[in-house]
């Protein structure tokens, strides 16, 4: 995907119309004073019962009509007949613009459209409305499948997943080989379909990359349904505090976010010239790729640990409450890195492009102005950041004592301060 992912990096020289030092400090101050905030008031969030306020009738009578969720279906059935056609029948080189639809419009325009409307893949998802229909033909509930999902499993699928779709858009020598992705996208939904009759749909909410990503990042979203499925106007955080602790859950969170870290990394001219040299290159991206998922996850696990014991609690259960904070930064990530190369795929998609290098130049696309492209990416940033710190201070005061919970924050400041550091040195390097 070179040829379209190109267009991402608009900032990342020494004429960046925002200079990463004023990011940086932009960033800083944001963090610590909203951690100042949460100190100064030091109140404790309230229960996650209280969810929000019910929608208007008529609007969730609406959402909840058959013929919606049917038109849904429908539509994520034919976007997913499209892509393979395309990929399997189109052009065969990165000018495929299946390839820009799937790593342009569909990865990074998951999380504006969760954010806005929740879970939304779980309307879309092509798989888990094939698994039903089989199901309901072989009379099979598909809720419940054939065996129970053993809990143990956790949301480990998933993080496989992602990482392995990471990989593919990452690292794999075909991936601008349109047969290529369709042969693993093909494999993959042939493995979610087959879990999905084995361990009914429940499967998808914790095996399915896909929808586990959208998931999270709709947990953000300011709708959302509360224990009854009502669909309410949700408080601040509130998806956030709900989120189901399982095994694999900050594996996931880190591969997301260390995904991100990755690409900004293998975008530049420093790792380019080294990785050019290796002897067995994409032995060593896929290793640098592991290694900043796991980078992630040692850095935020030695954080909550840390918390722990200054709070005195166990540590396992602090960090099982804190490990959702990271999502929020993940999503501000994924908006900051990918927003010019969503915004010329959006054009691509109604005609303007094709997603090619060349093909690009030529068309009437617009690309972003480099100041509006470095204002979304330090604000995409800072925002995440700041919406993970006040969540974990929220999820913090549940378990923590009041009178500790300042000081047990600190290592999460450190940590927090840490991954934007370098999140936005590496976005400004690329």
């Amino acid at each position: 995907m070179d040829g379209v992912i190109y267009l991402a990096h608009v900032t990342g020289s020494v004429d960046d119309p925002i200079p990463l030092s004023y990011a940086l400090v932009a960033a800083c101050v944001a963090l610590y004073a909203s951690f100042d905030v949460l100190r100064l008031n030091g109140r404790r969030a309230a229960p996650p019962e209280r969810v929000g306020r019910p929608l208007p009738a008529l609007l969730r009578s609406t959402a909840d009509q058959p013929p919606l969720r049917v038109a849904a279906a429908l539509l994520g059935i034919g976007a997913a007949t499209w892509t393979l056609g395309t990929l399997w029948a189109g052009p065969a080189g990165p000018d495929n613009p299946a390839l820009g639809a799937i790593f342009g419009l569909f990865w990074v325009g998951l999380v504006p459209a969760s954010l806005l409307l929740g879970p939304v893949w779980r309307h879309l998802n092509p798989i888990r409305t094939a698994q039903t229909l089989i199901c309901r033909t072989a009379r099979i509930d598909p809720t419940r499948g054939r065996v129970p999902l053993p809990d143990r499993l956790g949301y480990w699928p998933a993080a496989v997943g992602l990482f392995g779709f990471a990989w593919w858009e990452l690292v794999a020598p075909a991936r601008q080989q349109p047969s290529s992705v369709a042969a693993w996208l093909t494999g993959y939904a042939v493995v979610q379909l087959a879990a999905g009759l084995l361990f009914g749909s429940r499967w998808f909410e914790r095996g399915d990359a896909f929808e586990v990503y959208s998931d999270l990042v709709g947990r953000l979203s300011p709708i959302g349904r509360d224990a009854d499925g009502t669909l309410v106007l949700r408080r601040p955080l509130a998806g956030l505090a709900l989120v189901p602790v399982a095994p694999g859950l900050l594996t996931t969170v880190a591969v997301l976010l260390g995904a991100t870290f990755y690409d900004s990394l293998s975008s530049g001219a420093w790792w380019r010239a080294r990785l050019e040299d290796a002897p067995l290159p994409t032995l060593w991206a896929t290793l640098a790729l592991a290694g900043t998922a796991a980078a992630v996850y040692a850095l935020f696990v030695a954080a909550a640990v840390a918390a722990a014991r200054l709070g005195g609690v166990p540590s396992a259960v602090l960090t099982a409450r804190l490990t959702p904070s990271l999502v929020p930064i993940a999503a501000g990530y994924v908006i900051a890195h990918y927003f010019t190369l969503f915004v010329v795929q959006l054009q691509s998609l109604g005609g303007a492009g094709h997603g090619g290098e060349g093909e690009l130049a030529e068309a009437a696309v617009w690309v972003p102005p480099a100041l509006l492209v470095s204002l979304v990416q330090v604000a995409a940033v800072i925002v995440g950041h700041v919406v993970g710190s006040v969540a974990a201070h929220a999820h913090a005061a549940r378990v923590l004592p009041s009178a500790r919970l300042t000081r047990a924050m600190v290592p999460m400041l450190v940590c927090m301060l840490a991954i934007t550091f370098s999140g936005l040195a590496l976005l400004w390097a690329a």
